[in-house]
């Protein structure tokens, strides 16, 4: 559906300011125009139905009138007097073409083929795209739109839903509750967590959690949603109960290390695992605080998970050592096998089981400097399955990946955040948006969002079309 005529005027206006906003920084222009038109939204939709048409005529003329006349003072007059907005608005024949197809955010499948060599720092361009104003709002471009045409039907991206800005330094971790499409987690290098409501719009912050002295570097949720676990540079783990945002456990870790990385076991909110910058992975009491299981790897301990049964512990490290773990109901750590090495660092891993028994086996993802995807024997052993050399952490799409490979979403250093298929060896979607390098990305529950947060400490939901 095509944007409001006023909206479109709003946004061209700001459009025409946008080269001299920040001349130096197209990333940032674009994200300035996202938001704008986010807000726009947002102030419909906050209109009374009681107001009568003639009154909302009334407020969006007069609204529009207003804001030319502040960007006006704080800029100087660009354009002729002469000018108007609806000669603006049919610039070149296609900048009005550009707004429509922007603020109701194109489709994903709809933007051609990917070709090697594209500038990160745009979104887009063309004959008819006027000066300044960023082409694409929603910057998903299918990159074989041959591929599968259900692919290009059933997941394409329609835009962006909201961007969170609460942060002040990079954003680390992000999480969606366990079968909650509504809520979502944020650890950030400022020392922070968030807690946001994305689902009904308008999306909100319910909570900023503060406590930690250094920068978090990574949260789970419990299995119930009632507890968030979070670690941190300063060497603490605590624990928060979501329902009032206050911290009821604070464990130190006694090695004295940097903690980088921290999983509940899944059917004992009582027992952490951590692991941290001086190698050690430590079982601990969340009770006691005390560690009930030892074991050092060969790096530092960057990334921890567990299979189904909260039986079997993997464990990545700075040397690419992926490393096996049998947890035993004390919480003592048991080593099952050698270790297998990767292609470099580890940045993240995700176990993935499946409900069905006519599904594939279990999967366990490991991301870094390439995707390795292996398969899980009943034994916990690592049989490799796969790699595909694209650097990132990575995020499985576990929906996606039942219809049809193993679809992997990962944020990139140069911004962008791309759907690979790992079975395939194949790039299928890229959403551009970010200014900074991606730290991270999370689907909800039922795959309908997409969360990426960046160096920047900028969040933004994506919106996946849903028909």
């Amino acid at each position: 559906m095509a944007a409001p005529k006023w909206e479109q005027q709003a946004l061209a206006m700001d459009a025409r300011y946008n080269t001299i906003r920040l001349s130096n920084s197209s990333n940032f222009r674009t994200l300035y125009m996202r938001r704008r038109s986010q807000l726009l939204r947002e102030k419909e939709s906050s209109v009374s139905d009681d107001v009568s048409d003639e009154e909302r005529r009334s407020i969006r003329k007069n609204y529009v009138r207003h804001r030319a006349t502040l960007l006006g003072k704080k800029y100087g007059a660009i354009f002729s007097e002469q000018s108007s907005v609806r000669s603006i608005l049919s610039h070149r024949g296609g900048l009005r073409d550009s707004i429509s197809e922007s603020v109701d955010s194109l489709d994903v499948g709809s933007a051609g083929r990917w070709k090697r060599g594209r500038n990160r720092r745009s979104s887009g361009s063309s004959s008819r795209h006027a000066p300044g104003f960023p082409h694409s709002f929603s910057t998903g471009t299918l990159l074989n739109p041959d591929n599968d045409a259900s692919f290009e039907e059933n997941y394409s991206f329609s835009g962006v839903q909201h961007i969170f800005d609460q942060h002040t330094s990079a954003v680390t971790a992000l999480a969606f509750a366990n079968d909650d499409a509504s809520r979502l987690a944020c650890a950030s290098m400022d020392s922070t967590l968030s807690i946001c409501q994305v689902l009904p719009p308008p999306a909100t912050v319910i909570a900023v959690l503060r406590g930690h002295q250094q920068g978090v570097t990574d949260l789970q949720w419990s299995q119930a949603n009632d507890l968030l676990l979070s670690c941190s540079l300063d060497g603490a783990l605590r624990l928060w109960r979501v329902a009032d945002a206050k911290c009821i456990r604070i464990v130190p870790d006694d090695s004295e290390q940097e903690l980088l990385c921290a999983r509940f076991q899944p059917h004992n909110n009582n027992l952490v695992v951590q692991g941290g910058s001086k190698g050690f992975l430590l079982s601990v009491n969340v009770s006691t605080g005390k560690a009930v299981g030892r074991v050092r790897l060969s790096g530092r301990a960057t990334a921890i998970a567990f299979d189904a049964s909260g039986l079997v512990l993997w464990a990545g490290d700075s040397r690419g050592a992926i490393h096996a773990f049998r947890v035993e109901a004390s919480g003592r750590l048991l080593q099952l096998r050698k270790a297998i090495m990767a292609s470099g660092p580890l940045m993240g891993m995700v176990f993935r089981s499946w409900l069905s028994m006519m599904a594939r086996e279990p999967l366990l993802l490991a991301s870094g400097s390439s995707l390795m995807l292996f398969r899980v024997e009943a034994d916990g052993r690592l049989v490799l399955r796969n790699q595909m050399q694209v650097p990132g952490r990575g995020c499985l799409s576990p929906l996606l990946s039942f219809r049809r490979g193993v679809c992997v979403f990962l944020g990139g250093k140069d911004g962008q955040v791309l759907l690979v298929d790992v079975e395939r060896q194949a790039r299928l979607t890229q959403l551009q948006g970010h200014s900074a390098p991606v730290r991270d990305v999370a689907f909800n529950a039922d795959e309908s969002l997409l969360a990426s947060g960046d160096e920047d400490g900028i969040v933004i939901v994506w919106m996946r079309r849903t028909n």
